[in-house]
């Protein structure tokens, strides 16, 4: 059952949790070029993911509270790593102000 769970979370970096935020910046950036008296739209969220993998307890012996629990904490995991190494790489591209280092 995990390994149908792991399989599952192998497509979020490269589907969900990428490609929806370039959705909604995407259209927020035509709307705004649409109707400039929009401004900066900011759209409200339209699309939900969710998942069925490790918690499908409709009469599946296999899936049991400890497999939904592993579950969760496996698309949590996932989900925190993803925005972990985005503010990773967010911080490597930015300079230090000299209020925080001195200048060498």
């Amino acid at each position: 059952m995990i390994d149908e769970v792991n399989n599952g979370l192998s497509y979020f970096d490269t589907t969900f949790l990428r490609e929806l935020p370039r959705l909604y910046a995407s259209l927020e950036d035509r709307l705004a070029a649409a109707d400039p008296a929009l401004g900066a739209p900011e759209l409200a969220a339209f699309v939900q993911v969710g998942s069925w993998i490790g918690g499908d307890r409709d009469g599946n012996p296999f899936v049991t509270a400890e497999v939904l629990e592993r579950a969760l904490a496996m698309q949590a995991a996932v989900a925190l790593g993803y925005y972990l190494t985005e503010l990773h790489t967010l911080g490597s591209q930015l300079s230090l102000g000299l209020g925080l280092v001195s200048a060498s």
